[in-house]
């Protein structure tokens, strides 16, 4: 069991705003709920490099960002996080200078699972379906993608991403989050092999207190 965080004012935000709109008779603080979704769509050989995706949301007020929750393939997605001021608030490792990992930023994940070898959580579970026409029949001719359809498992993590500190965001300001897929890619043998990568989806909300009659 986690808990949501307690607002507490600093000195300067009590100025503007209170806690509440009553009885202070100062603009109340007021918490929102933001969804933003960064997909892929199924990938064949020549699109594979294309992985990157971007969306952006502008709050108008003065804002503190205080969590995100993640649904989604949490295990397939590399994220930035950035706002248009030059703030970055993802940083890639020192080791391999790459953003992290969505699963990563998160405790208590569902996708641990995939770790004990359970098929729960993995970035995406194949659905079997006949083989392709023109197949060939043989199975030891075959990847293990040959029997699989595009389909994938969504699944939702156990706690939230709590930002302590909170970010704090001026108005108008534009946060963009970059999800880079790295989700595996599949072969399918035969004369041919076809290489492809399956569609990949990241949902993403952010939770914020916002501050009226600031930052205008």
């Amino acid at each position: 069991m986690w808990y949501w965080p307690n607002l507490q004012l600093t000195e300067y935000e009590k100025e503007f705003c209170s806690m509440y709109k009553i009885p202070a008779g100062k603009p109340g603080v007021l918490r929102r709920i933001y969804r933003l979704q960064l997909a892929s769509i199924a990938q064949p050989e020549q699109n594979i490099p294309l992985v990157s995706t971007i969306a952006k949301i502008q709050i108008a007020r003065r804002s503190r960002i205080f969590g995100i929750t993640f649904s989604g393939n949490l295990d397939s997605w590399r994220l930035s996080v950035k706002n248009t001021n030059g703030t970055q608030y993802t940083n890639p490792t020192p080791r391999t200078n790459l953003f992290p990992v969505v699963s990563s930023l998160i405790a208590g994940s569902l996708f641990s699972a995939a770790a004990l070898g359970s098929g729960l959580g993995t970035p995406a579970l194949p659905i079997p379906l006949p083989l392709p026409v023109g197949a060939n029949p043989q199975p030891q001719s075959f990847g293990p993608a040959a029997e699989f359809s595009g389909q994938t498992i969504q699944t939702r993590q156990n706690f939230p991403w709590l930002i302590e500190p909170n970010w704090v965001c001026q108005a108008n300001e534009t946060i963009i989050f970059e999800g880079a897929d790295i989700s595996p890619t599949y072969v399918i043998q035969g004369e041919t092999p076809i290489i492809f990568r399956l569609p990949q989806i990241l949902n993403i909300a952010y939770y914020a207190w916002e501050f009226p009659g600031m930052g205008k």
